[in-house]
């Protein structure tokens, strides 16, 4: 079996390594890396402007695109990339519903895919919970999830709330996606006691009966913690990075997640970032 063949757009983030490892690890080949910010890398094809792709591409014929830009790049991106492959996006997928509805519409046009990746539905501890949760439903949820960031980040388009889409797509996201993927896509009575830059706090229903309370952070001062909380107990979600790796196999064995899987995502973490 031939390895699959991969091209990167944004190849020169800190997420990329992941993606580097996990397409090696699955097998896979990075064949060309599309990243303004890329000079030093000779190990790979360099087209350093996606408008030049195209003259080059019948050289080397990807089966997938992996885009790792900056968040408000993803859609634009994804849908270019759509033209020559199945795509592969590092969450979020869109920033936004009206985002995520052009893409979906492009999808439709042709015959290649986009594949969100939301790898903490392959953590371990989550995936226990998902499958626990669908016994009996907790009463009490209660996540506080902080990653305090230097000023380089907050300084950097990670920082910027109209290129990142704010600490609710770039960090909360992820939790955010695991209730949605384990009680379903209807939830009421949002409520935001504190919606800043940096930090997030409130609370929502989810499911039959699950109250959630949220608090999300990457404000420097505050303390490196990941708890995910219910009716009582405490689990602290060690991050161990082979969780990419796991999506990729997902995907290659043809269980990849879609659009629509995460559609609601996209909508709760919208509704939390627009709440006045």
């Amino acid at each position: 079996m031939n390895s699959p063949k991969f091209v990167i757009i944004g190849g020169a983030g800190k997420i990329a390594k992941y993606h580097f490892e996990a397409i090696e690890k699955v097998g896979g080949e990075v064949v060309a890396v599309i990243d303004p910010l890329i000079t030093t890398r000779v190990d790979y094809f360099q087209y350093m402007d996606i408008k030049t792709y195209d003259k080059y591409a019948l050289d080397d014929v990807p089966e997938y695109f992996v885009i790792l830009s900056p968040n408000h790049l993803h859609v634009e991106h994804s849908a270019w990339a759509l033209k020559y492959a199945d795509v592969v996006c590092e969450k979020p997928l869109a920033i936004s519903t009206s985002e995520l509805a052009h893409l979906k519409s492009e999808e439709s046009l042709g015959h290649t895919k986009v594949y969100p990746i939301m790898q903490m539905r392959k953590h371990p501890e989550l995936r226990n919970l998902h499958e626990q949760f669908q016994r009996i439903q907790p009463y009490e949820i209660e996540i506080n999830y902080t990653l305090p960031r230097d000023e380089d980040y907050h300084n950097s388009w990670q920082g910027d709330p109209e290129k990142s889409g704010g600490i609710v797509f770039n960090i909360a996201i992820h939790l955010l996606d695991f209730l949605v993927w384990t009680f379903g896509k209807f939830w009421r009575n949002l409520h935001m006691s504190f919606n800043h830059d940096m930090t997030i706090i409130g609370s929502f229903k989810i499911g039959e009966r699950t109250n959630v309370k949220f608090y999300f952070s990457t404000a420097p001062e505050d303390y490196a913690r990941r708890w995910f909380g219910f009716d009582g107990h405490f689990v602290d979600l060690l991050y161990p990075f082979a969780l990419h790796h796991a999506a990729y196999y997902s995907i290659l064995d043809g269980n990849p997640l879609s659009i629509s899987d995460v559609e609601p995502t996209i909508k709760l973490c919208e509704e939390i970032r627009s709440y006045k």
